[in-house]
């Protein structure tokens, strides 16, 4: 068991085509400049500390195959639950993940488009957008 640093971490995983980024309380995976367009970029890991998890842990993560999601319809405004899990920390990456890769396109009429594609209801969308763009 390795203890792990974001150092240590991104040199295990370069030649995947992905490095590991912080978020707020939370890590995810992006692609590095110039990598293939089919990378496999896993899911994010809520955790707050990368120590939280081992070198090895770290890079058993990437290499877990996540099935790709069925297209569905989605409507302009969703009622009820919404379908994803943990849907206020999903706002929150998404929010992260589009102004890390272009600090343009984290606009709130794009970032709501996003989360609502990804499950979010409208509600918790645009409540969970506010208090990240106040923090």
């Amino acid at each position: 068991m390795t203890r792990a640093t974001m150092n240590l971490v991104n040199m295990e995983i370069a030649s995947k085509g992905i490095e590991l980024a912080k978020g707020k309380d939370y890590f995810f995976f992006v692609a590095i400049d110039g990598a293939p367009a089919d990378v496999n970029i896993p899911a994010s890991v809520y955790v707050s500390k990368i120590r939280d998890l081992t070198l090895e842990e770290w890079v058993e993560l990437t290499a877990m195959e996540v099935e790709a999601p069925k297209p569905k319809k989605v409507s302009t405004y969703i009622r009820g639950n919404s379908t994803t899990m943990t849907p206020c920390a999903r706002v929150h990456f998404i929010a992260d993940r589009m102004l890390a890769e272009d600090p343009s396109s984290a606009t709130r009429k794009a970032v709501m488009a996003a989360c609502m594609e990804a499950g979010v209801t409208y509600g918790t969308a645009r409540t969970q957008y506010q208090k990240w763009k106040s923090a």
